[in-house]
């Protein structure tokens, strides 16, 4: 029997490869530690500030236990190609193990940190739960948990990928991909 956080990994494992055979992620050419999002992958999570002005991605039930067990340590605002990159890192060697890129409208980044008046050396990240219900109404609201399931990740801002990881650590991750052949099976984007 897998241990539970053997068991998360192999669930996160799970849900890139199923997203992967579907087209709606690939790896950045200039760090492939890096999985982008697309638009409609994005989708399934949820963004904002809650009630204390802070600024949060929510995260449905289901992919809770996989996400919960990653060492989230920092987020970073791409304005410039449209992504927030949720970045998870080895805590004794501080490498990036993995970044997820949320594909988002540059407008949009702006709930995390306006130029105009926040302070980005000032603002956490923090993970919620959030569902996905029913309203009186029919429709289909969020309801977004008080609590948070991961608080205080730092946030930065970034011109690229590339810009997530030394250069040894990306050049060393282009030479695992081209040696066992994932290239060839991931779409690979240039930004």
């Amino acid at each position: 029997m897998l241990k539970e956080s053997g068991s998360s990994m192999l669930m996160m494992f799970v849900f890139l490869n199923k997203t992967q055979q579907r087209g709606h992620i690939a790896l950045a050419k200039s760090n492939p530690r890096v999985i982008l999002m697309d638009s409609h992958l994005t989708n399934y999570f949820t963004c904002g500030r809650d009630v204390n002005n802070n600024c949060y991605i929510g995260v449905q039930p289901g992919l809770l236990p996989y996400f919960a067990d990653f060492s989230w340590v920092e987020a970073a605002i791409d304005r410039t190609n449209g992504y927030l990159y949720l970045v998870a890192k080895n805590l004794d060697t501080h490498e990036v193990l993995m970044a997820l890129g949320f594909k988002l409208r540059r407008q949009r980044l702006n709930i995390f940190c306006d130029p105009k008046v926040d302070d980005i050396n000032r603002l956490n990240l923090n993970l919620k739960k959030v569902d996905i219900k029913e309203g009186l109404d029919g429709k289909m609201v969020s309801v977004i948990s008080d609590e948070n399931v991961f608080n205080g990740i730092r946030l930065k801002e970034v011109n690229s990928p590339a810009e997530l990881s030394s250069k040894y650590d990306t050049d060393s991750a282009n030479e695992l991909i081209e040696q066992s052949g994932l290239g060839q099976s991931f779409t690979m984007i240039d930004i």
